[in-house]
């Protein structure tokens, strides 16, 4: 089976992250380096577009990076790019599979919309970082492996005829993110009793 692809974005000041969760995700994930996924004379939305439908899961850094004004105030704010593809990755994978991750060193000001979710900390160590995103890796693996992703039922397909009408059937149906849980989990079914050998 193979494994998994994991989306990595981040603000290019905080790319020395991507290399230490390859490494500590290795065994669990292939994970994609933004800076890798950009292609010469397309547009960064035409290439963003594609990434997102070949990844099964996303992980972002939301270390703040500059500043925004704010009715009186000005906050902390992580890359405005990096917000765009939160949103862009969300609305494909669904939010239970698109994580965030925060530099407890420099924690931005998160727009309301993202107020309220759950992300992993993590404290930079520019000696060390697979250490310092160690835990937050671990995570990050554990989710990966549950049973439950997209990503098993692409591998259920992926060696079958039945590719193209399953995974049509499929998007045709989960058009959000509950429904697409929903929705994945009465195919998985289908598909198992279709292609599986009965045990």
């Amino acid at each position: 089976m193979r494994l998994p692809v994991v989306f990595v974005g981040s603000a290019s000041e905080t790319g020395s992250i991507v290399p230490a969760i390859q490494r500590n995700m290795e065994k669990d994930a292939y994970v994609l380096d933004w800076k890798n996924a950009f292609t010469v004379s397309h547009y960064t939305i035409q290439d963003l577009q594609e990434r997102v439908q070949q990844a099964d899961f996303a992980i972002f850094d939301l270390t703040a990076v500059g500043q925004r004004a704010e009715r009186d105030s000005v906050t902390p704010a992580a890359n405005q790019n990096v917000l765009f593809e939160i949103g862009l990755f969300m609305g494909v994978l669904g939010r239970d599979r698109t994580f965030l991750l925060v530099n407890e060193d420099a924690p931005p000001s998160l727009p309301s919309d993202l107020e309220g979710v759950t992300y992993e900390k993590y404290r930079p160590d520019a000696s060390n970082m697979r250490n310092a995103l160690g835990p937050a890796c671990a995570t990050f693996s554990a989710r990966v492996r549950e049973p439950t992703g997209i990503h098993e039922f692409r591998a259920v397909c992926e060696s079958s005829d039945d590719l193209l009408m399953t995974s049509t059937m499929f998007w045709e149906t989960a058009v959000s993110g509950s429904q697409r849980d929903e929705a994945f989990a009465s195919r998985n079914i289908e598909v198992r009793s279709r292609l599986l050998p009965v045990p």
